[in-house]
């Protein structure tokens, strides 16, 4: 008898700040104004290691996590390993008058068992800024295509969750799992937010 795998998996919402400056968990695949300030929030459903980017129109790709202040502060070898049922939350676009709101916020979740290879490895080139709350910005391209490559043909099943307005759940959120037997599985998912 087979011993029972665990599938690769994580959840991914949106959150948006109100009028009163708090966040509530909005329809992911929703259309938001150029002004609203939204964060990405991410719980993975066992110990990994998570890399999440998202792409400026002015300054090319940003790492949103792992670095210190996803991390609830400075620490000592920012790495990426996270804990299963953890809830990530990363700012996904800046409060308005705040840097420039133009493009629609790409979003690049990477989830995986083993840790992915060191970022300055992989970007040797890459130029890291403090400018932007801490978060590094690097170009990745090269990164972004080999991680692709390397999802593409493992399948993934995805699931939207919307509760019902007045209804018993509040939860809106997209579930994402690995459903492939690859013994190093891997979660790719590009999330794009819709702006009028």
């Amino acid at each position: 008898e087979r011993p029972t795998v665990r599938r690769l998996g994580l959840r991914y919402g949106i959150l948006k700040r109100d009028s009163d400056g708090n966040y509530t968990e909005v329809d992911p695949s929703g259309i938001f104004d150029a002004g609203d300030t939204l964060r990405l929030t991410v719980e993975v459903n066992q110990p990994g290691f998570l890399t999440i980017l998202k792409r400026d129109p002015n300054v090319g790709w940003i790492v949103l996590f792992p670095t210190a202040a996803a991390r609830g502060g400075e620490s000592k070898g920012i790495e990426a390993r996270v804990a299963g049922g953890a809830r990530y939350v990363v700012p996904l676009t800046e409060a308005p008058g705040r840097g420039d709101q133009r493009g629609e916020p790409q979003a690049i979740l990477l989830f995986s068992r083993k840790p992915q290879p060191d970022l300055d490895q992989i970007l040797p080139s890459g130029k890291r800024s403090e400018t932007r709350g801490g978060m590094y910005a690097v170009s990745i391209d090269e990164f972004m295509g080999r991680a692709r490559n390397q999802a593409s043909g493992r399948p993934l099943l995805m699931e939207k969750v919307v509760g019902a307005p007045g209804g018993g759940s509040q939860e809106r959120a997209v579930y994402v799992v690995n459903a492939g037997s690859d013994p190093e599985p891997l979660v790719f998912v590009e999330v794009i937010v819709s702006q009028r």
